[in-house]
């Protein structure tokens, strides 16, 4: 039997699903939080909080802070990211502000006016081994 297997790709390290779209032509004025994954294609004025991936495709705009595991920006975002993970910035991304992330890629032709604060993943805390009250000759 032949078997076809279909992939699918997302942004590194998130393999949460994509459930809110935000389309062409769309206004939200407002807070949002979202469990998993967001791809914004209108205006949102706000800030947004996705435990996923937040995408904002070519005609998307937002004016508010961001955090997210993960952000692939292909549009203007004028704000504060906060991202866990990673922050793609496509050819035709605008950003104005400032990014605390770990990794950032740059697409030529984007523009980035602010700071970043790139930080390495924290490492494993150490285990001390503490001695007990009785030590030998005592």
């Amino acid at each position: 039997m032949i078997g076809v297997t279909k992939e699918t790709t997302a942004a590194p390290s998130d393999n949460r699903e994509l459930n809110t779209i935000i389309g062409k032509g769309s206004l939200i004025e407002g807070k949002l939080a979202i469990t998993n994954s967001i791809r914004i294609d209108g205006s949102v004025k706000g800030d947004i909080s996705s435990t996923g991936t937040l995408t904002v495709g070519g005609g998307g705009d937002i004016e508010g802070n961001i955090t997210a595991a993960n952000a692939v920006i292909g549009g203007r975002v004028q704000g504060t990211l906060n991202i866990e993970s990673k922050v793609v910035l496509e050819k035709n991304a605008v950003l104005i502000g400032d990014i605390k992330t770990r990794t950032l890629n740059i697409a030529e032709g984007a523009v980035f006016d602010g700071n970043c604060v790139m930080e390495a993943k924290p490492a494993p805390a150490k285990h001390t081994h503490e001695k007990s009250g009785k030590e030998s000759g005592k």
